[in-house]
């Protein structure tokens, strides 16, 4: 989110998309978005990638830098050693773009090898994303925010318990879990990128919800008049190895479903989903009792995970797709193929079981 407003900054877009969803024999029917523009695209070049990249991180560092010298900010923060912070190229990655598109869910497509080739396109200077309402209706919100001070923008957060800042290792974080969660670090690098207007950050999540829970309160969130809706579900819709292709049917459904009626609030909000994954760090136990014979791990073996608890972003790809819904994806910015995870997975990108401690939230944010 920090990485794409000066992205969109001279995108022209339309100022409304209007979206007529119809069923046909049971089967949910694409978005026909009969309004957008057809001829509109996301280019950017390289060098323009890395100044946004370094200005995001640049972000990140600064909030982190006051908060240290607050007592009670401090405590939400981890105060020894450096920050860890995500690269270019893994911030590119993180984005829809037309490169790393994919339907395998072995993730072997995903081009994650340098950030050369990540930003290269038909020219071999540029990368592109892809073109989504969601993404169109976010380019209209923040472009408001540059330019115009005061501006207000709502940005609601629903998911389970991860965006509620719980952590599995360090029981003292539990005490205010959401001021250690990713919305309040988002909220935080979203007012200090926007210091002249209001960017107010909404925590609804409740633990143990799904795409079926917020089916069932979205009255709640529309009350809320979100300009954005951040959508977290990857964690709880994890199952057991021999559980996968229930599962991930009823993902595909009630994210379509979930997804298509957010998309179509009054307020024609920016519909984001936010891809995550687990692990069971250095559990074994733990791994063993969701993939019995299947458990896999980094090549330190310090890191248990099973092959299941990659697969949710993939599972949810066809209702995104259909809903012309953007994603911003931790998984794929640290984890893009699911068959060679990171040597630091569980010491740098997810240090928990379902919910990782303070560091992973200000990645994720």
């Amino acid at each position: 989110l920090l990485s794409i407003p000066k992205i969109l900054r001279d995108y022209e877009v339309a100022s409304s998309f209007d979206m007529n969803i119809g069923f046909k024999n049971n089967q949910q029917k694409a978005v026909d978005g009969t309004h957008e523009k057809k001829d509109l695209s996301l280019v950017v070049g390289k060098h323009e990638a890395e100044l946004l990249c370094n200005k995001t991180n640049e972000t990140v560092n600064a909030v982190r830098n006051q908060a240290l010298l607050n007592e009670t900010e401090a405590l939400f923060w981890n105060p020894i050693g450096p920050l860890n912070f995500l690269t270019c190229e893994q911030l590119i990655r993180s984005l829809p773009t037309l490169r790393n598109r994919s339907n395998d869910t072995s993730g072997t497509n995903i081009n994650g090898a340098t950030i050369e080739n990540m930003l290269t396109a038909r020219d071999g200077s540029k990368f592109e994303l892809q073109n989504l309402i969601s993404l169109q209706r976010l380019a209209v919100k923040l472009t408001k925010l540059e330019e115009h001070s005061h501006h207000h923008l709502t940005v609601v957060v629903i998911g389970g318990s991860m965006p509620t800042g719980f952590v599995d290792l360090d029981k003292r974080n539990n005490e205010n879990p959401y001021n250690i969660a990713f919305p309040r670090k988002l909220e935080q690098f979203m007012q200090q990128q926007y210091p002249a207007s209001s960017v107010k950050v909404i925590n609804v999540a409740v633990g143990g919800s799904d795409e079926n829970t917020w089916l069932g309160r979205l009255d709640l969130v529309m009350e809320l008049d979100p300009d954005v809706i951040l959508v977290e579900s990857a964690v709880n819709d994890q199952c057991d190895y021999d559980k996968q292709d229930e599962r991930s049917a009823f993902v595909n459904q009630t994210s379509f479903s979930l997804l298509n009626l957010l998309m179509n609030f009054p307020q024609k909000p920016a519909v984001i989903s936010v891809e995550l994954f687990r692990t069971s760090f250095r559990n074994w136990r733990d791994a063993n009792k969701h993939c019995r014979g299947q458990i896999q791990n980094t090549s330190d073996h310090e890191c248990y995970y099973c092959p299941q608890w990659w697969k949710p972003q993939t599972w949810r790809e066809n209702a995104r797709k259909y809903n012309s819904v953007s994603h911003a994806s931790y998984r794929d910015a640290v984890w893009p193929i699911q068959d060679h995870p990171p040597d630091n997975l569980c010491s740098k990108y997810w240090n928990g079981w379902s919910h990782p401690q303070l560091d992973v939230h200000a990645l994720v944010a």
